[in-house]
Formats: C-alpha cells, sequence, structure tokens
C-alpha cells in the first residue's frame, strides 16, 4: 500500500493533481478509474465504463441530493463503484430489490398521521355527505412536496379520472373515505413512496407514463387506517390520482404481509386486509437479508490461500462458504485463511436465513431440507454467515455489473480483449524479473522516480498492475 501511495504522490505532482480518497479502502479497478479521471481533468479514458442505467442513477441522485447516501439518509458506506451497481436492474434481479425492502423499513417507522374525522361538515344524506367532502376537498387544490421522494405532487378537483373527483368514484358509502379527503395534504406531504409501476392502459389513460405508490398510517378519531396513495405520473407532471382505505393498523398490516406472501392473496381474506388486493402487492418483497444497518447491500469477506472465481463445494469440509463483515479478522489471522492469503470481498444474496437457535437444532442439510438458503450466526456489529450455494456469491469489486443467477463466477463478467491484457499484467506482476524488466521502464517513462521492492514476498500485486494498466491506458489515450 505504501508503495502505490508514493506511486501516485509522484504521480500527483508530474501531472498536477489533487486527491483525497483513502487508498486502503479501493480496489485496482477504482484506483485507476479514479487516476485516471483526475489525470484527464474529469474526463473518463473509457467511455463505456459507465452505462447508461447507471449514468442515469448517478444523474438523478444528484439532482435530488441522494447520490452517496443510503436509503436511511446516512453516507453510503459502499464504493463509488458499488454504490452505482447495487442500484442497477441486473444487481437487483439477482439480490432482489433491497430497495424497496428498506422503503419498506422505513414504512414501519413513520409517523402515524391524524384527523378528527369532523373537518368535513357531516350529514345523514350520503350525497350531501360527498358533496361537502367535494367542496371541502376544493379548498386543499394546489402542490405539495413529499418529504419523502422530495417529488412535488398537485392535487386538483380533477375529472372522473383523477383527483377529488375521481376519489369519490369510489367508497363513498364509506363514512371513513369521505372524511379521509381532509387528511389530502398530510397524505401527500407524509406518505412514504413505496413502488412505481407502469401504465398498462395507456388507452384509457394516454397522458400518463407510470403509477407511484404511496403508503401511510391514518388515524380518524380513534379507528386506524393503512392508506394507499396513487400518484399518476403525466408528461405535465405528477398529479394526486387516488386513495384508498384499509380498515387495519399500520404496524399490524406489515407483520402479516409475510404470512400472506407465503399463502397467495386469498378471497377468503377478511375485508380489513384482502379489500386491497394492490396495497398488499405493493408490500410484498424478496430481497437478500445481507444489509448492513442501512439498508444497504453489505459487503463480507471471505479468507482464502488460493485465487479463486468460483467457490467450489468440494474444496470445503462442510460444503458451505463461512463470510464476515470483520476484515480485519481475517488479516489478523483470527478467521479464514491465514494473514499473507487472500481476502475476496463479496455480496451474498441470502433470503432465507436460519439463525443460531435453528443452527444449534439441525444439522446442515436438515436446514437445506427445510429451505433455507443460508444461516445468520451474527454477534452484535460482527456479522457471520454461511452460504449454501455458489450462485448466491458475487464479487464486490471485480466486475462490470452483468450478473447471472446460474452461473457461479463471483466476477459475473464476460471478458473483453482489454480485461485480458489486464489480467496478464497481474500474473506478470508475481514475477521479480519481469516486474523489474517492466514496472522500472514504465516508472522512467512516467519520468517517476521509485525505490522498486525486489522480493516476491514484499511485491504489491496491485502497485505493480496498477503501473502497467495506468500506461497501458495513457498510450492509449495519446493515441486517440
Amino acid at each position: 500500500k505504501s508503495w502505490l501511495a508514493e506511486l501516485w504522490h509522484d504521480l500527483k505532482k508530474k501531472f498536477g493533481v489533487g486527491y483525497n480518497e483513502n487508498l486502503e479502502d479501493m480496489t485496482l479497478d477504482e484506483f485507476t478509474e479514479i487516476a485516471n479521471r483526475d489525470l484527464l481533468g474529469g474526463e473518463k479514458l473509457n467511455n463505456d465504463s459507465m452505462t447508461d442505467e447507471q449514468r442515469t442513477i448517478v444523474e438523478q441522485a444528484k439532482e435530488n441530493g441522494t447520490y452517496m447516501k443510503a436509503p436511511n439518509g446516512k453516507p453510503t458506506k459502499l464504493t463509488e463503484k458499488q454504490w452505482v451497481q447495487v442500484r442497477t436492474k441486473a444487481f437487483k434481479e439477482w439480490f432482489g430489490d433491497w430497495e424497496k425492502a428498506a422503503r419498506i423499513e422505513k414504512l414501519k417507522q413513520s409517523k402515524i398521521l391524524n384527523i378528527s374525522g369532523t373537518e368535513i361538515t357531516p350529514s345523514d344524506d350520503l350525497k350531501q355527505y360527498k358533496k361537502n367532502a367535494l367542496e371541502y376537498g376544493k379548498s386543499l387544490r394546489g402542490e405539495y412536496t413529499n418529504k419523502d421522494s422530495k417529488v412535488t405532487i398537485f392535487l386538483t378537483g380533477g375529472n372522473s379520472r383523477s383527483g377529488l373527483r375521481e376519489i369519490l368514484q369510489h367508497d363513498y358509502k364509506d363514512i371513513e373515505h369521505l372524511q379521509s379527503i381532509a387528511a389530502i395534504p398530510q397524505i401527500i406531504e407524509n406518505s412514504i413512496f413505496i413502488e412505481k409501476l407502469p401504465n398498462n392502459d395507456l388507452k384509457n389513460y394516454p397522458n400518463v407514463e407510470s403509477f407511484s405508490y404511496y403508503v401511510c398510517g391514518l388515524k380518524i378519531g380513534n379507528k386506524d387506517y393503512v392508506v394507499k396513495a396513487v400518484v399518476a405520473n403525466q408528461n405535465n407532471g405528477k398529479r394526486y390520482y387516488d386513495h384508498k382505505l384499509s380498515n387495519i393498523e399500520l404496524g399490524k398490516l406489515i407483520s402479516i404481509i409475510p404470512t400472506i406472501q407465503k399463502a397467495g392473496i386469498d378471497e377468503s381474506m377478511p375485508n380489513s386486509v384482502g379489500k386491497d388486493k394492490r396495497l398488499l402487492s405493493i408490500l410484498q418483497v424478496n430481497s437478500s437479508k445481507v444489509v448492513d444497518e442501512n439498508g444497504e447491500p453489505m459487503v463480507v469477506y471471505h479468507g482464502t490461500d488460493t485465487n479463486i472465481t468460483t467457490f467450489d463445494k468440494e474444496k470445503t469440509a462442510d460444503s458451505n462458504f463461512w463470510f464476515i463483515n470483520r476484515k480485519d479478522k481475517i488479516e489478523n489471522g483470527e478467521v479464514g485463511a491465514a494473514a499473507n492469503g487472500k481476502i475476496i470481498p463479496v455480496w451474498l444474496n441470502a433470503r432465507n436465513l436460519a439463525d443460531w437457535k435453528e443452527y444449534d437444532t439441525y444439522g446442515l442439510d436438515e436446514l437445506r431440507q427445510m429451505k433455507y438458503d443460508g444461516i445468520d450466526l451474527s454477534e452484535d456489529e460482527e456479522r457471520t454467515f454461511v452460504i449454501f450455494e455458489p450462485t448466491q456469491i458475487k464479487s464486490a469489486t471485480d466486475n462490470i455489473g452483468t450478473y447471472d443467477n446460474n452461473n457461479p463466477d463471483i466476477r459475473y463478467q464476460e471478458r473483453k480483449e482489454d480485461d485480458n491484457e489486464f489480467e496478464k499484467s497481474k500474473e506478470d506482476a508475481a514475477d521479480v524479473s519481469v516486474f523489474e524488466e517492466h514496472g522500472k521502464a514504465v516508472a522512467e517513462k512516467l519520468g517517476l522516480d521509485i525505490e522498486f521492492v525486489t522480493s516476491t514476498n514484499e511485491l504489491d500485486e496491485k502497485a505493480v498492475s496498477v503501473v502497467f494498466l495506468m500506461w497501458r491506458k495513457m498510450l492509449l489515450c495519446s493515441t486517440d
């Protein structure tokens, strides 16, 4: 690491660039990407280093102030590259929609809204009550900003397919539905965004691109309800489209969702639960449980004394794979391979984990038969996991973001010719003669004055690879 730091220190002086990131927390690819970016004044040498999807993710996050933040608003624990890749469609198809899981967790912690139920003038005549609700609602028309999504939403008087009139088209015989009109400003501002779904009925809704679903708990008087609010994302803005109440307390509903998910949404469920099937559907999620305290996918580590790209059951004592979030414990030789071995950072797709009690009670084969895909042996902040299948493991660093549920290769990528050359440079780095021959030559061409190591035991493979890769990329740049 010190050799690499010295290399970059000299490069900074030579090319006049600044650099504030921690080399210890960086992979080779991340280092060279940042180095090249700085050398070129913010431009990347490889235009394909970020996909259109990834660029969009970054741009939107910077616009709404969530870039490099976790779902709970705290700074992410991930690198820039990891932060972007875990938000891609490909990653979520493998890992599960962890962002939705985080949103539901946020919903659990959200504040219950309150109205008295007397805001709208009541009437024994249901039609008159409905008119009173419409007139009251008209006084609420305007724009409101949702605190969770930072989206500005317009509430209009609406027509038969939007706004207040749409809300009053259904369930108006339920007094609480009429009363809920008074809560719309609170609902818009304080509900939690859960999911956006495409508009599959363009014939009837030609101006709507998609629908966004928000959820909150609402107390009307002394009665608890769950509100599912719908926002129409139109070409000319986002409009409050409709909402529906379910007669159940929010915490209770969320607690029974896993049971509903396992059993399926059934017509025989009580009205308080089964009345709104869309609500039950959007609150279901199936994603990996290996996330950090901020709700983001967590990088865990595996120590080994060999270079591996695939985890092989036949090479383990119990056909399982062990991981821990404490990299320092592997480095110190407390767990995993010896301190001079390899440490592999990975993501784990484990959605149904057994716990300590089940681990103590059943054998590993029994746990597999019980449909568990791993074991969570965590204690306090030390997170330890046992994983059953190689396809549940993907590298958290050596990748370009193409995930395959059926391929056990942890790199989940197809090697390009350029990548093969880079891999060859890493192999060459293990040979001192090659290192001395090429490393010094590259340093001289870069105008660097560096004292190179001459022992394979002290050789920093990453540093040599950086020199080779950077020089090759500089040559490519100079010929463009």
